[in-house]
């Protein structure tokens, strides 16, 4: 968890624009890639249009994320529109993106899925080609404030290493992220 990644008053127009995106109430229309269902919306691949692009760049391009994937996976630190052909950085960015929008979801592992699915060679708990551990993460980066209502992240320290989620769950933290 890496607190304080965007400024109060940035999060607050960031998710003005996510809200907007998806309000048939908004002057420009729903968006085109948002997708409802019972509960809310998803913005699947949201960094291609041109509406989120200031969503997309400012967590793309925050140095304190960069820096957070820095220390867990070594390299320099990302400066924004830098290519990365010798793969200093230590990381890439694989492009899948969305947006969830008052969105309730359940215990379920963080893993490619749909068209994204194809990056996946390998499981993600077996061993690298050099015999190394796999080495993923997802960056998750919240628009609302979760600090006294119950929908708060939860994570279960260690499950990372588990190619299962434990029917009982023992040790769940909440995040219970502040905007």
């Amino acid at each position: 968890v890496v607190p304080k990644v965007l400024p109060y008053y940035q999060i607050r127009e960031l998710a003005r624009m996510v809200m907007d995106y998806v309000s048939p109430a908004s002057p420009q229309g729903v968006g085109a890639l948002a997708r409802f269902n019972s509960e809310g919306a998803t913005i699947y691949d949201f960094r291609t249009d041109p509406r989120l692009q200031r969503v997309f760049e400012a967590i793309h391009e925050n140095r304190r994320i960069h820096s957070a994937l820095a220390q867990i996976f070594g390299g320099r630190l990302h400066q924004a529109n830098q290519t990365d052909p010798n793969g200093e950085l230590g990381y890439r960015f694989i492009k899948q993106n969305a947006i969830a929008v008052n969105q309730t979801i359940g215990w379920h592992k963080d893993r490619l899925q749909g068209a994204y699915l194809g990056f996946e060679t390998f499981s993600p708990w077996a061993l690298t080609l050099k015999g190394e551990p796999m080495r993923i993460v997802k960056v998750g980066v919240y628009l609302q404030d979760h600090s006294k209502d119950g929908a708060a992240l939860r994570l279960l320290p260690g499950s990372q290493n588990m190619s299962y989620i434990a029917k009982r769950k023992l040790n769940v933290h909440y995040l219970h992220p502040r905007a």
